[in-house]
């Protein structure tokens, strides 16, 4: 379906539900062996095609969006006829034949049909709302089950689920995306480019790169490109098999507060290749098993960090210089001219809370401050950094408080207490430590996800007055002292029926 040229608005009628589906109930099965046969399956998609960059060698397939499945279960899909067995599924394009291995006596069996559901353009203004897409065979080139090319599009309260790529994709400015879910897209839940002044809040994203294709390009919660301007408050991130939100190649001005990312594959949220953010008040937990830092900020400069909450992390917070570099400006949105160097710098680090790392990996570490090529220094990176609050249960775990670049060929200093850090760097004049005590006395109950400040934390009221800009993002007033770590979120539990 496409949308052009009138200002729309899509939702149910009242107390209705709607299902828009991109597949069809599949019968006339042929017992073929010890699997099941369709003749006659007409259906062909765009597949593969796209660099190997994009694909994980494990998961081959994750650029063929053919999908089958059964009472609402997927099946995988095989590269051949002699691999069907069980709950997988092969579709010969050459023969026209569809061959699952589950019995489809003993259920619906649903497969793929269509590629994208909706292409919304020049209609600016338009409303989807309240309506549900799924099982969409869309390729990484579609840009979504639904595709927003007009400016100042709503989405809200919709479900994009079981997309074979990306569930949704904004590509022009001024739209809003609020209470929507994206779950189980094969690529990325949303995809957005040049979507400017693009608000985002109380989304979920969850469980997305199902296909399993390389987390090092676009897959997971969200990736957005090239905007200016974006306000991303109140969202969940969680069980992504990628990063929960991903701002690269360019972003400027962008805001993240309030948004609780958690048990992500790789980073909560990761800023790459972008500059003037402020990220704050915001929860990232359990990312112990990624390897990664929570939080990443990867050759991006001009970042405010402050009163966020990081629990269970391999890495709560970690600066990465690379070797990439940018000199020329890029006009915004707005008229302005900047230039978004590559290259981190001007990071401030304050009111955090920074708690056990949940991992005694070598790496892992609190916060970690390198650069990769070793040039760069730490101190050159950071421009403050104090009023942290830091927790190990053992003063041993992990053994690096702190990884600081020297810079210069120098390599890097691993800090064990941050008594030391902060005499050698200057750093932490003010910071909150607790070692070798148990419960962790900042929260209600961390070992089950309450991260509230216990009425007698230590955290209460010991962090440093926000800058104006912070302090409006967050919703607080400025120029009084705060508490350390989140100060408002939204604590979600309805995921709790799918952490298996």
């Amino acid at each position: 379906l496409a949308v052009g040229g009138k200002r729309l608005a899509l939702q149910p009628y009242p107390h209705e539900r709607v299902w828009i589906k991109g597949s069809v109930v599949v019968t006339a099965w042929v017992q073929d062996g010890t699997m099941w046969r369709h003749d006659d399956w007409p259906y062909r998609f765009q597949q593969g095609g796209l660099s190997s960059a994009f694909i994980d060698p494990a998961y081959p397939l994750a650029a063929y969006p053919d999908m089958v499945f059964v009472d609402g279960k997927p099946l995988k899909q095989v590269a051949s006829v002699a691999e069907v067995t069980g709950n997988t599924f092969y579709v010969d394009y050459t023969t026209g034949r569809l061959y699952i291995g589950a019995d489809p006596t003993k259920g619906v069996v649903e497969a793929a049909a269509f590629a994208p559901a909706l292409n919304i353009f020049n209609s600016q203004g338009t409303i989807i709302r309240g309506l549900g897409f799924l099982h969409y065979a869309t390729h990484r080139n579609n840009y979504g089950m639904v595709k927003g090319n007009a400016a100042k599009l709503t989405f809200e309260n919709n479900t994009f689920a079981w997309s074979a790529a990306a569930g949704l994709g904004i590509l022009k400015r001024d739209s809003i995306v609020r209470g929507n879910t994206f779950m189980y897209n094969g690529l990325v839940g949303l995809s957005a480019s040049q979507a400017h002044k693009l608000h985002a809040e109380r989304n979920t994203f969850a469980y997305n790169n199902y296909e399993r294709f390389s987390t090092s390009h676009e897959s997971g919660g969200a990736k957005i490109a090239q905007s200016y301007h974006t306000v991303w408050k109140y969202n969940l991130g969680a069980y992504n098999f990628g990063k929960a939100l991903w701002f690269d190649v360019g972003c400027y001005n962008t805001t993240v507060v309030g948004n609780e990312l958690r048990n992500n594959d790789t980073h909560g949220l990761a800023m790459e290749v972008s500059a003037n953010a402020i990220v704050a008040s915001n929860v990232f937990a359990g990312h112990a098993n990624s390897k990664s830092p929570a939080l990443l900020i990867n050759e991006s400069h001009d970042l405010q960090v402050y009163n966020n909450t990081f629990t269970t992390n391999h890495i709560n917070i970690g600066l990465v210089e690379g070797d990439r570099s940018n000199t020329n400006p890029v006009t915004l949105d707005t008229g302005q001219s900047v230039t978004i160097k590559q290259d981190v710098e001007q990071i401030t680090i304050k009111n955090n809370l920074l708690s056990n790392t949940g991992s005694g990996a070598v790496t892992s570490s609190l916060v970690s401050v390198r650069d990769w090529t070793t040039n760069k220094s730490a101190a050159e990176m950071v421009v403050a950094m104090d009023s942290n609050g830091y927790y190990r249960t053992q003063s041993t775990e992990p053994a690096t408080a702190i990884r600081w670049g020297l810079g210069g060929g120098q390599g890097d200093v691993y800090y064990a207490t941050i008594t030391r850090f902060r005499r050698e760097t200057g750093h932490e004049q003010r910071a909150l430590v607790i070692e070798n005590q148990q419960p962790n006395p900042f929260f209600v109950d961390e070992a089950n996800g309450d991260f509230r400040l216990l009425p007698e934390s230590p955290a209460r009221g010991y962090g440093e007055a926000l800058p104006a800009a912070v302090a409006a993002a967050i919703g607080v007033q400025a120029d009084v002292p705060v508490d350390l770590g989140a100060l408002v979120s939204v604590s979600y539990t309805h995921l709790r029926a799918h952490e298996t």
